[in-house]
């Protein structure tokens, strides 16, 4: 039998592998089918969980591969990091939030290419960022990336035209989490 010694806390729940010994301390008993009982359920949620962190995983690296990135990874990246959908959504569900919000342009498909302007339009919507005289005058994709060019939230080479690769896309949303302070 295995035994583990715990220091006497009187708030302290005992809960039922627990007693206290003559000494006035909580010892927690293993008594077999308990432990069992715990690491057979520690083992199923694991094997349930695991898979959905390896999707992840594999869309992240999916997208740091990308050449050019759609429109439907473009919010699957946004959305969370503005704290408007759960990180556990889809990149078509973060889409169609996007779309619905009027995030992005009105003939936008899910698997369409996203432009320079129009990723910078859907990061000064999703994260309600302050804007300046003409963005507030004419809210679209040209003001909002010469917006953020400003910020130096862009950088590099620059035009509204250009497509934007995975890597690209998520330095653009570190910078833009650093500029707003919730990039640590």
């Amino acid at each position: 039998m295995m035994t583990i010694l715990i220091i006497n806390r009187p708030h302290q729940n005992r809960g039922p592998f627990a007693s206290k010994n003559a000494e006035g301390l909580f010892v927690l008993h293993d008594k077999g089918d308990g432990l069992k009982k715990f690491v057979f359920i520690a083992a199923i949620f694991c094997a349930l969980i695991g898979p959905l962190k390896a999707q992840t995983a594999e869309r992240m690296d999916a997208l740091l591969d990308a050449s050019e990135v759609t429109y439907a990874m473009a919010a699957f990246v946004v959305m969370p990091a503005a704290g408007l959908l759960s990180g556990d959504s889809t990149p078509d569900a973060a889409f169609t939030e996007a779309a619905e919000r009027g995030y992005l342009p009105g003939n936008a498909e899910a698997a369409g290419i996203i432009r320079l302007g129009e990723l910078s339009f859907l990061i000064m919507r999703a994260f309600a960022m302050k804007s300046g005289f003409l963005y507030a005058l004419f809210p679209g994709p040209r003001y909002a990336y010469r917006e953020m060019v400003y910020r130096r939230l862009i950088q590099g080479r620059n035009d509204p035209a250009l497509t934007v690769s995975g890597e690209r896309l998520l330095r653009i949303i570190g910078r833009v989490l650093d500029y707003r302070g919730e990039g640590e």
